[in-house]
């Protein structure tokens, strides 16, 4: 709750847990026109699973995006396999565990 809820004032947690026992969060800038989330990597793959479910758009997608590398990148394929989520970017793929937190943007549908 407490990442949820520092993701919408656009604080980002930053890197692992460090000696003290505390983590580390940091200001980002998020793009217009997305919402933050940090969630467990599973509610990404929910949020990834109805995307493609309802859409069939050729070319880059860039309903989701993550956070890696210190940048946003558009998830071209997300699949989960023996229990890890493997997040294919532009640039290279993450796996992560389905318990991981992972920092991630969803598109603010326009109605």
């Amino acid at each position: 709750m407490i990442n949820q809820g520092l993701a919408e004032y656009s604080y980002i947690l930053k890197g692992e847990i460090d000696s003290r026992g505390f983590y580390q969060y940091e200001y980002c800038e998020i793009p217009k026109g997305y919402h933050m989330q940090c969630t467990k990597s599973v509610l990404l793959w929910r949020a990834w699973w109805k995307y493609r479910k309802y859409t069939s758009r050729p070319g880059i997608p860039l309903e989701l995006l993550i956070r890696t590398r210190d940048s946003w990148y558009p998830i071209r394929d997300l699949i989960i396999s023996d229990g890890l989520l493997y997040i294919k970017t532009l640039g290279s793929e993450i796996a992560l565990d389905s318990n991981d937190l992972v920092t991630w943007l969803n598109k603010i549908e326009v109605s």
